[in-house]
């Protein structure tokens, strides 16, 4: 884990970090090696929609509302990602409609290195 101590006059603050980044996400786990390094390297780009971004576009959009209703009516819902990137948002959709969290159990976090961790728990 990440340790940030702060001296100031008469006081030292210690904090942790205890979890991972916000923009972790679980899908990521399936890129091999130079996806990985070519998803590093274009982090942050105005041209592409950053996960964070594209589930607040698909909360906007009252997804799970739509899904209902087209339960209720028989009839097939199409979610469409109009920005031709990487499909981020039909992954924060498929995501969020499946309810599965943003990261995974495969995705160690900084707080499981701590010594009273226990796995069992968690």
């Amino acid at each position: 884990p990440t340790v940030h101590v702060n001296l100031s006059q008469n006081e030292c603050h210690v904090s942790v970090a205890a979890t991972a980044a916000p923009h972790a996400r679980a899908y990521e786990l399936a890129l091999d090696e130079g996806q990985m390094e070519q998803e590093e390297e274009t982090r942050g780009s105005p041209w592409l929609l950053e996960p964070a971004h594209a589930a607040a576009c698909v909360m906007r959009a009252n997804l799970f509302r739509h899904l209902e209703e087209s339960a209720r009516s028989g009839q097939k819902l199409c979610v469409w990602d109009p920005f031709c990137g990487k499909g981020t948002l039909l992954l924060e959709a498929l995501g969020i409609a499946m309810g599965v969290p943003p990261a995974s159990p495969a995705m160690m976090m900084p707080f499981q290195q701590f010594p009273e961790f226990n796995q069992m728990h968690f």
